[in-house]
């Protein structure tokens, strides 16, 4: 393949990171809205599930938990690693608009680390393209 469109490739390949970090962090925007609030664990059910990569065992818990906005209770299952006992407590962020919707987490900053890699490559492909490194000529 031709050294230049290589290079040229790397750009589309950069604006489809950026794009993808972009979606994150329209994501990571709507979870930062979320509320937070205690739920209370009502049932735990323990589940084992096979790691392909090194035949470890992980054990996976589907957790039950119920919590209560503007005076409205709601159940929901969700599936975590740490181990639970009925009656435990937990925080959750709940969606205001739609209370159904829950994460366990606010989410990190990966979205900054994609959109950054995506401009490096975009960087990178512009300078290859643009200024490409000299060969020296045998005399």
């Amino acid at each position: 393949m031709n050294n230049s469109i290589s290079n040229i490739i790397l750009i589309p390949i950069g604006i489809i990171i950026i794009i993808i970090g972009l979606n994150m962090t329209k994501n990571y925007n709507i979870i930062q809205s979320y509320q937070e609030i205690t739920a209370t664990v009502t049932m735990v059910k323990e589940a084992e599930r096979e790691l392909v990569d090194n035949n470890e065992i992980e054990i996976i818990y589907s957790v039950k938990i119920k919590y209560t906005v503007n005076d409205k209770d709601y159940n929901k299952v969700i599936e975590t690693k740490q181990a639970y006992t009925k009656g435990d407590k937990l925080t959750i962020y709940y969606n205001p608009e739609n209370p159904r919707e829950i994460t366990e987490e606010k989410g990190s900053m990966l979205h900054i680390i994609v959109i950054a890699i995506g401009a490096f490559i975009i960087i990178c492909g512009l300078l290859k393209t643009f200024f490409p490194p000299e060969v020296e000529k045998d005399s």
